[in-house]
């Protein structure tokens, strides 16, 4: 039994309570290998043991329901119709809200660019068929013959004066020939409303330009051919040289011709061949 002589105090005390001493080993490179790291309870590296399976799990489910509140926040202060300009009323403000650049703002600046390349949106390139009027003119796309009008001008109708010389104008202008067509819109008539170009000849400026029609001041996407259309009136070229009586509207021509229609007896189903606008 070993003695307990020379023990201090406090090494009894361990004793008499069971608790066995032994001589403290000396530090080695063999112990402070084996030896577990120091960690305090408060120590930042021990976060990888607190962020357990369940707890990662709401936390993600939490960032998914914030980013979701967030972007339908979003999506409803943006409600509301886009119109063809790409515009509408944001509710929250109530004031109108546009996407981009408007698209009559870029049809307006079709006057001065040049033709579209085919393929990009809205852009429809075929071979004209035939000439109607003035203003309006067949063409096959892509095998289907399809109905089109010049956009932001207004021809005189075929039994009006310069009605004859407005359709014989565009027909050498157009038919037969491949064209470049911008959409802007389509009338109640089943017709795309267009811009036109041959190579980089705007025709819907070159007829303007040659008097062969009224700028068409309710239905126009921009107000570059009006500028055009003073130009012409003040060269009295092509119908700006008719005598005043003669130069009317084609949109007062039209309506002086249903209100006739309107009072005489009825010559049966298709008689009256206005096409409207």
């Amino acid at each position: 039994m070993r003695s307990h002589a020379k023990l201090s105090r406090f090494d009894k005390s361990h004793v008499m309570q069971g608790t066995v001493w032994r001589q403290p080993q000396k530090a080695t490179p063999e112990l402070a290998e084996n030896r577990p790291p120091f960690r305090s309870a408060h120590s930042p590296s021990d976060t990888r043991f607190i962020l357990n399976a369940p707890l990662l799990k709401q936390l993600v489910f939490s960032t998914l329901f914030v980013v979701g509140f967030l972007f339908s926040a979003n999506v409803f202060a943006h409600a509301g119709q886009v119109d063809t300009n790409g515009c509408h009323f944001q509710k929250s403000t109530g004031k109108r809200h546009c996407h981009g650049k408007p698209a009559s703002e870029k049809r307006a600046a079709a006057c001065s660019q040049k033709a579209p390349a085919p393929g990009d949106e809205e852009v429809l390139f075929g071979r004209v068929v035939s000439v109607t009027d003035g203003d309006t003119f067949k063409a096959k796309i892509q095998g289907v013959v399809m109905n089109f009008r010049m956009a932001d001008i207004d021809a005189p109708e075929m039994d009006q004066p310069f009605g004859s010389e407005a359709r014989s104008m565009l027909t050498a202008a157009l038919e037969g020939k491949d064209v470049v067509m911008l959409r802007v819109d389509n009338d109640p008539y089943s017709r795309l409303v267009v811009q036109v170009w041959i190579a980089n000849l705007h025709i819907n400026r070159e007829v303007m330009a040659r008097g062969a029609a009224w700028f068409d001041r309710e239905y126009a996407h921009g107000d570059c051919l009006y500028v055009v259309e003073n130009e012409a009136r003040d060269a009295k070229r092509g119908l700006w040289a008719l005598p005043l009586e003669k130069r009317i509207e084609p949109w007062i021509w039209r309506q002086r011709k249903r209100g006739a229609a309107s009072v005489q007896p009825s010559r049966g189903p298709g008689a009256e061949s206005a096409r409207g606008r």
